[in-house]
């Protein structure tokens, strides 16, 4: 059974591994790019991913010790949603590649990878909500327990569709606030979540500032959601743009007169 178990958690992996690349090549056109950039920037978006998995499952653990926990985590998903552009936008910044359109290329079939690998987590048995009197029964924990990897996935479901709406029906979207806006429903569903989920000891839901310690980053993926799709709209960049600008025509006009 355990076997069986590890069998479709890897199946679920493998076929968000499948729509990732298969959404990025659907969608690469709409986004004005070259289907080699799409591959190039998915493979990358696919290995920072991974990476970003693994050391926020690092940095979990590291946390958990630190508040005196003796759990540890091989890997947490959440991962994958902040190391992607910390990855790809320098990289793009660096061959001089046009980083807003590859960022809203990523956004969904990256967070459709995210969402199969959370329903892979109900094959796993890791994840579970609270204890409950309906839901699936697991076995390593001997009881009944809310589905949470299911309602989570139907979630992540919805803020895919929320940005395939928002990449071809929004006729004002500013380029590069795909990105950003699905962090934001992402960030803010999870912190909802949080409070279904199961933790034991009881005491690791209120690690940090009496939240789970994925509430917590569910606020910081917000709140830099938040800023980043602020920062890219025409309005904003326009008012930003003008602070910066009174203050160089003062220097010039001083330097002038100076001259003069």
């Amino acid at each position: 059974m355990a076997n069986l178990n590890f069998v479709g958690y890897i199946a679920m992996y493998v076929v968000g591994i499948v729509l990732m690349f298969v959404i990025s090549f659907v969608t690469y056109k709409k986004h004005e790019l070259k289907f080699r950039q799409a591959l190039l920037f998915t493979l990358l978006a696919f290995a920072g991913g991974m990476a970003g998995t693994k050391l926020m499952g690092m940095i979990q653990t590291a946390v958990l010790h630190a508040a005196g926990f003796s759990d540890s985590s091989g890997m947490s998903i959440y991962g994958a949603v902040i190391f992607v552009p910390i990855l790809v936008i320098p990289l793009c910044l660096l061959f001089k590649q046009p980083w807003k359109p590859i960022m809203d290329l990523l956004a969904p079939s990256g967070i459709t990878l995210v969402g199969c690998a959370k329903l892979g987590c109900l094959f796993l048995g890791c994840c579970p909500g609270i204890e409950c009197s309906f839901g699936i029964y697991y076995q390593n924990y001997k009881r009944t327990m809310f589905p949470s990897p299911i309602f989570e996935f139907i979630t992540i479901l919805l803020i895919v569709i929320i940005g395939f709406w928002y990449i071809y029906k929004h006729k004002k979207r500013t380029v590069g606030t795909v990105y950003p806006l699905l962090c934001m429903l992402y960030g803010s569903t999870r912190f909802l979540w949080e409070f279904l989920r199961y933790y034991d000891p009881a005491e690791a839901k209120h690690i940090i500032l009496g939240m789970s310690l994925w509430q917590f980053v569910s606020i910081l993926v917000t709140l830099a959601g938040a800023v980043w799709f602020t920062a890219l709209q025409p309005e904003w960049l326009h008012y930003i743009k003008s602070k910066f600008a009174k203050p160089k025509k003062q220097k010039n006009m001083q330097h002038r007169k100076r001259r003069k």
